[in-house]
């Protein structure tokens, strides 16, 4: 196969799965997040220098979004063998540039201006930026630890699989011990050397029972 085709479907394949790892929930959860930020950064900064609460919750809302399909990204990545701290690093360089970006561009639009400036954006950007990279950080640790849990619980399921096959071996192995006709038989003359009240029933009784037992222990003995 063509190396540029392979790196090609790689790519979808990679895309794909992040697309189907969004949600509705995650996309709710995300804005409630960077409206929860915009308005903390906004009456942080209550006063003359106060800046436009529009502007801050539409690059906050921008920023969720974009941060949302950079933390699926990076778990993604993480699932194909990138380390958590790999995967942060490379997803965090990318936030903060499109953040940078997101923000400038969304002053221009609306016509936003910093009277010191420029150094309130940048306060903005440094704390927008820290905001979401703890997020980002918590959600990757949080992913990985699902996954170690996962297969903690996977491989307790195998064990527990594997128990009940052996028990139900050392059963059938038990059961080919026994034959039931003969059985069927012996218990037969118990039940008549009861009716007729002979002196030995009971200690036939006794025979039965333990042959019964060493039976059973035989077939549990040689099962595996």
């Amino acid at each position: 196969m063509n190396p540029a085709s392979f790196r090609l479907r790689s790519a979808r394949a990679f895309a794909a799965a992040v697309l189907r790892a969004l949600t509705w929930k995650a996309v709710l959860l995300t804005q409630v997040l960077g409206a929860a930020l915009a308005v903390q950064y906004w009456l942080e900064n209550e006063g003359p220098a106060q800046p436009r609460f529009l502007p801050v919750l539409i690059v906050q809302a921008l920023c969720a979004l974009y941060v949302l399909l950079a933390a699926l990204a990076a778990d993604q990545a993480v699932r194909r063998g990138w380390g958590v701290w790999h995967a942060f690093a490379v997803t965090l360089l990318g936030i903060t540039g499109a953040m940078a970006g997101i923000q400038w561009g969304v002053n221009d639009w609306l016509g936003v201006s910093s009277p010191d400036g420029g150094f309130g954006q940048f306060q903005y950007f440094a704390f927008s930026s820290g905001g979401w990279s703890t997020a980002l950080l918590v959600y990757l640790n949080r992913r990985s630890a699902q996954r170690v849990l996962a297969g903690v619980r996977a491989g307790e399921l195998m064990r527990l699989t594997a128990e009940r096959s052996l028990l139900a071996s050392r059963l059938a192995a038990a059961q080919m011990q026994v034959d039931p006709a003969a059985m069927l038989r012996e218990l037969a003359e118990v039940r008549d050397r009861y009716a007729t009240a002979h002196p030995d029933a009971d200690d036939a009784l006794d025979q039965l029972i333990t042959r019964l037992r060493d039976n059973v222990a035989r077939g549990a003995v040689t099962a595996p």
